[in-house]
């Protein structure tokens, strides 16, 4: 059975939850292996270099990989639109940068996928509601088809404004199911 050890860095937010969920999901689906790991401390390192994965799923470039990279362990970074600039990749010495949003597009990448999403929708917002544009919140409303009928906030903000200003994009499928069918391949 493949094994996939999702890691987030510092801190583990409500994002990351939703986005480890989502993977989980779709782990369980496709016959894979995941475990959740973060934040990124000493005892967190120990656990995912014991748990031996064959793939490591980064959630943020700034992720130090600290000594988890072993022989034979794939390390997938899972880039979302940040606002850092177009250096925000170099160097970062993944060996695959995976675009989990339209809106990121740095130098650097090597693959894309749609975005990341849990499988049931999580709330059902009345028309005209005022959601913030975070990741999890923009792209479940895209895939389960309010996005078009709520207002959504943040068009100033360095992270959300560049989301909303790539406009709704209806996702194809769920990026956490097309990421498991790359591990298994």
């Amino acid at each position: 059975m493949t094994r996939a050890a999702y890691c987030t860095a510092f801190s583990c937010g409500t994002g990351h939850r939703l986005r480890g969920l989502a993977l989980a999901q779709a782990a369980a689906r496709a016959g894979v292996e995941l475990r959740a790991f973060g934040p990124w401390l000493p005892e967190w390192r120990e656990e995912a270099r014991a748990f031996m994965p064959d793939v490591l799923l980064g959630d943020i470039a700034w992720l130090p990989l600290g000594g988890i990279a072993r022989a034979g362990c794939e390390q997938w970074l899972l880039v979302r639109y940040v606002a850092a600039g177009d250096g925000y990749l170099d160097g970062c010495g993944w060996d695959r940068r995976i675009a989990i949003e339209p809106a990121a597009t740095f130098r650097g990448l090597t693959h894309r996928v749609e975005p990341v999403t849990v499988a049931v929708q999580r709330f059902a917002p009345a028309a005209g509601a005022r959601l913030a544009a975070g990741y999890n919140t923009w792209w479940e409303a895209a895939r389960f088809g309010y996005i078009e009928r709520v207002t959504w906030e943040g068009r100033d903000h360095p992270e959300r404004g560049p989301r909303i200003a790539a406009g709704y994009y209806a996702p194809l499928g769920n990026g956490a199911d097309q990421l498991m069918r790359e591990l298994m391949s």
